[in-house]
């Protein structure tokens, strides 16, 4: 093979290097990719409005938990099934009586299920509020019909209860119930909110009090 012959080679090899795509466009699907990208824009205007880190229940970290579970980091069907298990019809049936005596009938009531009724955050924006006498935290409760809004209104929930003083611990994340991964971790925010309500006793809180403990 002649110099010639052997450049050509070469420059062919290097051009097939350079249109390669890179590691991580070969990993993820087109939608991966997407929400890759929708992820990327959500950090860039946090970092211009000033937070150095992202919240663990914003939707840009939502985001990018779908990417990882696609990827194939997600929970095993064992997993899930254990985390699934862990959820108590009894407990909902409580809570359901719960939120309905404290926000009103204005909520509704479940429709297929407990999850379907809080997954666009409307109901849960309405209970935080609930608790709140005056200074109401969340200012729009309006029912949001894109994902991505009603996301962000679960986190608003979240980041609101735990001002309210639910432990961190206790918080679920927006996964958890927006794609139902974990609904005992739902339970268990709720449950938390109640007994911090009860505990309060500064009037806001409505309902059978023996519903929760109370927090010491």
């Amino acid at each position: 093979m002649n110099g010639s012959a052997e450049d050509s080679d070469v420059r062919s090899a290097l051009q097939m290097h350079e249109e390669r795509p890179s590691n991580i466009e070969q990993f993820l699907s087109s939608d991966c990719k997407r929400l890759h990208d929708l992820s990327t824009v959500c950090r860039k205007e946090e970092v211009e409005q000033g937070h150095s880190k992202a919240s663990s229940n914003s939707p840009e970290s939502y985001y990018t938990k779908i990417i990882m579970s696609r990827a194939g980091f997600g929970q095993s069907r064992e997993e899930q099934l254990k985390i699934d298990a862990q959820y108590d019809p009894e407990l909902e049936s409580m809570l359901t009586k719960w939120i309905i005596a404290q926000c009103g009938s204005e909520v509704g009531r479940p429709e297929g299920s407990f999850r379907k009724w809080l997954k666009n955050g409307s109901v849960l924006s309405e209970l935080i509020n609930s608790l709140y006498a005056t200074d109401k935290p969340i200012k729009d409760t309006t029912a949001p019909t894109m994902p991505f809004k009603q996301m962000e209104q679960i986190s608003l929930f979240l980041k609101h209860s735990e001002k309210y003083g639910v432990t961190e611990t206790d918080i679920f994340e927006t996964a958890d119930l927006y794609d139902g991964n974990d609904m005992s971790a739902v339970q268990r925010t709720l449950m938390a909110l109640g007994n911090l309500a009860v505990t309060k006793n500064d009037g806001c809180y409505k309902g059978d009090p023996r519903w929760f403990q109370g927090k010491a």
